[in-house]
């Protein structure tokens, strides 16, 4: 191990890589183990849905930029271990424990994890990843950015955003160096991620996401590490463009530690780039949709007789779905600009950091770059304001459904209760002809029987009973009174007992306003024993 010079640590450590990031425990600075044992917790549990579960599955895009051997460009498709440590150029016998491979990092090193889709397993294991990470020396906050991906049925941590950083300049900080590797120890290391909408095949955008990027920079060698997690392959075509044939050469530049900064701060800007993508169409859909679906609430006539458009609960369902979609559009573009600010602080400090030894020469490029941020975090500052106003209109207008929905519903209310009244109206009437007929009938259906008899039974011809007619009358117009008083006072008690439930019984008695106690005067004697 020490002909290779091979820090020890360096040769544990990635033995035990299946503990990552425990394995860690001691290099980092400002890390304490009982941090990285809950994110290890952590990282055990989403590892089922995070990785697949065999190599037959792996694919994982790795391109390798100005290698040890001379090559301009090195690039393979990981599939199974083997090929990983080919790529790596480095790996320990596990019986022996012998180092069986040797060569440098390249200038620049691009390895892309990504699934079949953004909510898919990522097409790589554990066991893999956990050595790339090992091998790399890459922070574990890099780990809580990851784990926010995997198979799921919807994404369930887009919210999360978060700007890492390490800075292993000052003498106390630096990692151990690795010859070997031609690695100095002297690095910063980034961790970020930003949030993009697409636009898909069919020309209706997609839902918001994201990626996740590691980034290493050693400023004696210049050599830069990127491991960029995500759930689509357009951020490894657009390296592949940034870095191509016909590419800016100064993008793809690795002569001196200058020109690897140079080129590194490129693959920044592309990344902000893309994050600014289609978010301006976007929010332009949005009001687009917004005036479709509502634009008869505030334009259309509502006056009687006009027609008018008629909401059900789904439209008020479907705005505010429009109102979340628009809350997710501002969090995701927040949240751009503020990575995009910390990244670009982050270089704005470097270049007054003394122990960066590239501070003089390269301040030229950190200030083009800084410049190019700004500009950036002006395009989202608009961005968000728009959205800010689409929020405000679209809660305008969801009130506004919601008025006119019960608008809706009151006169539906009434049309039932108008019914309601002619309806009783015509049961009333019916009822009133019924009580003066009742008593009729019920006499004549009596007088019809053979209990009492008027008329000459042997005669051929009939005869008119004046005695009948007026038995007939003295019986039913008596009875007929006595009916519709009876229905009267039953409908006055009827009412006496609604007001009785109501406490206005006294009132329908008693008609007269009555003084409440504290409004009656006392007496003379109650007042003189009051003094």
């Amino acid at each position: 191990m020490a002909s290779f010079n091979y820090p020890a640590a360096f040769v544990k450590r990635y033995i035990d890589s299946g503990r990552y990031p425990l394995n860690l425990a001691n290099m980092m600075p400002n890390t304490s183990p009982e941090s990285l044992e809950l994110q290890n917790k952590k990282f055990d549990e989403v590892s089922k849905q995070l990785f697949v579960s065999t190599e037959s599955h792996v694919d994982v895009p790795w391109r390798d930029l100005a290698t040890s051997s001379g090559e301009d460009l090195r690039k393979r498709n990981i599939h199974d271990s083997d090929k990983l440590v080919d790529m790596m150029g480095f790996d320990i016998d596990d019986c022996t424990k012998a180092i069986t491979s040797v060569q440098h990092d390249p200038q620049c090193r691009f390895i892309y994890l990504s699934g079949e889709s953004s909510r898919s397993a990522l097409n790589i294991t554990r066991t893999m990843f956990t050595r790339i990470l090992t091998f790399h020396q890459v922070m574990p906050a890099y780990l809580e950015f990851v784990m926010a991906f995997g198979r799921q049925d919807e994404p369930k941590d887009l919210r999360f955003s978060s700007f890492k950083k390490q800075v292993s300049l000052a003498p106390s900080a630096r990692l151990s160096e690795i010859q070997a590797l031609g690695r100095s120890g002297q690095q910063y290391q980034l961790c970020y991620n930003l949030k993009h909408i697409d636009i898909e095949e069919n020309g209706e955008f997609s839902t918001i996401r994201q990626a996740a990027i590691h980034h290493q920079f050693d400023v004696v060698n210049g050599k830069s590490l990127w491991i960029v997690t995500a759930g689509r392959p357009s951020l490894q075509e657009r390296f592949k463009s940034l870095t191509g044939k016909n590419a800016n050469p100064q993008n793809k530049s690795f002569g001196c530690p200058i020109e690897c900064l140079q080129s590194s701060l490129a693959v920044h800007y592309m990344f902000c780039s893309w994050s600014m993508e289609n978010w301006r169409w976007y929010i332009k859909s949005l009001e687009n949709t917004l005036e479709e679906a509502t634009g008869l609430t505030v334009y259309g006539p509502r006056g009687t007789g006009e027609y008018h458009q008629s909401y059900q609960p789904g439209d008020l369902q479907a705005l505010q779905r429009h109102e979340d979609m628009v809350h997710e559009a501002i969090a995701a573009l927040e949240a751009n600009q503020r990575i995009i600010g910390s990244l670009s602080e982050f270089y704005a400090n470097l270049k007054h950091n003394k122990g960066f030894p590239l501070r003089n020469n390269g301040a030229e490029y950190i200030d083009i770059f800084t410049d190019q941020a700004e500009g950036y975090l002006s395009d989202i500052d608009h961005l968000v304001q728009r959205a800010c106003t689409l929020l405000k209109i679209t809660s305008g207008r969801k009130e506004l459904v919601i008025q006119h929905f019960q608008s809706q519903s009151t006169e539906s209310m009434e049309r039932m209760s108008s019914n309601m009244e002619r309806e009783a109206i015509l049961v009333r009437i019916v009822t009133i002809v019924t009580l003066i007929y009742l008593p009729a009938t019920f006499v004549s259906t009596f007088f019809s029987t053979d209990v009492i008899k008027y008329q000459n039974q042997q005669s051929d011809f009939g005869s008119f009973s004046y005695i009948a007619m007026v038995r007939w009358l003295q019986v039913a117009l008596p009875l007929t009174a006595l009916t519709l008083l009876l229905a009267w006072l039953w409908n006055r008690w009827a009412k006496l007992q609604l007001c009785y439930k109501d406490g206005a019984w006294r009132r329908s008695i008693w008609p007269f306003r009555r003084r409440e106690a504290s409004n009656i005067l006392p007496l003379y004697n109650e007042k003189r024993a009051g003094h």
